[in-house]
């Protein structure tokens, strides 16, 4: 059985190869797509090249001989393409790129929310409801300057607001210990000394082109959203599966989008708008948070 499997990855291998090189094709395998269509359609049908293919083939590969197991867990290689950085120099090339887009400084990433359509689960229903109407769930992602997600959030119904899902994460814990840098996120969220929000009705021109700085930053993740929705179609017109398979496809979905970027296997920009309106009024005022946002304004900005 695995000579079987290393036969048949040895020659996707091949067959990728060969199709970087060429598009017209003479002989054909029917049962293997990579081989039956040209590079384009394997794209088009399967939203990826075919040598991306087969790499991500083989980051899986030893899991293939276990197909019919249930409740696998995510390889090492892959669970760490969804993660913040730890690294020092990582990090800095992350503020770095951000700093580039509008001058706003020490940004690790964009925090925001995206609700992702279900079908209506069999129990808590009226939780998965969520403002617009439909079950959904509402998935947290935190993306860099380069469209890549670093850390994703999918277990919430619908009718969760983003402020309770961030404040219950691992990665706000990791911030409220002392994680060097902030997220920047929109009114919805309560302002911190580690996750900037825009101010709500700024007095001075310095708040005003903090405010022009941090909404300019935030297309970025409305462009990572439109990336992975526009590679997953599901993303965007729903995963017609129980709560708990969905949250699932909607990890794998955001570590594929990775692969594809890394591998500039990418289907361009194009912006999502925001499918959340925030409650700035009823966030809680935070003394710090609002007193080291006047800080960085007057810093940088003034």
């Amino acid at each position: 059985m695995a000579d079987n499997y290393v036969d048949r990855f040895q020659r996707l291998q091949r067959i990728a190869m060969y199709g970087q090189q060429r598009v017209p094709r003479v002989f054909k395998d029917r049962a293997n797509p990579l081989e039956r269509l040209s590079r384009v359609e394997v794209r088009e049908r399967y939203r990826f090249y075919p040598e991306t293919i087969v790499m991500i083939v083989g980051v899986v590969f030893n899991e293939l001989d276990a197909v019919t197991r249930r409740s696998l867990p995510l390889p090492p290689l892959l669970s760490v393409l969804v993660y913040m950085p730890v690294d020092d120099a990582e990090i800095r090339i992350k503020k770095k790129e951000f700093y580039s887009i509008a001058g706003f400084p020490n940004v690790l990433g964009y925090i925001d929310c995206t609700h992702v359509r279900i079908r209506a689960p069999t129990h808590n229903e009226a939780d998965f409801v969520n403002r617009k109407g439909f079950h959904a769930v509402n998935v947290q992602m935190v993306c860099d300057a380069r469209f890549i997600i670093m850390d994703v959030v999918a277990k919430w119904p619908g009718s969760v607001h983003d402020s309770r899902i961030f404040r219950e994460s691992r990665l706000c814990a990791q911030l409220e210990n002392g994680m060097d840098g902030v997220l920047l996120g929109d009114s919805g969220y309560a302002c911190k000394k580690y996750l900037m929000t825009p101010y709500l009705n700024p007095q001075t021109q310095t708040q005003e082109r903090f405010n022009r700085s941090l909404c300019k930053t935030r297309v970025i993740i409305e462009q990572t959203f439109g990336v992975l929705k526009r590679r997953f179609a599901v993303m965007s017109y729903g995963i017609r599966t129980s709560e708990m398979k969905a949250c699932r496809t909607t990890m794998a979905c955001a570590i594929l989008h990775n692969i594809g970027i890394k591998r500039g296997d990418s289907f361009g920009r194009f912006v999502v708008e925001s499918d959340n309106h925030p409650d700035a009024p009823n966030q809680p005022v935070d003394v710090a948070g609002n007193a080291f946002r006047d800080f960085v304004s007057t810093t940088y900005f003034s």
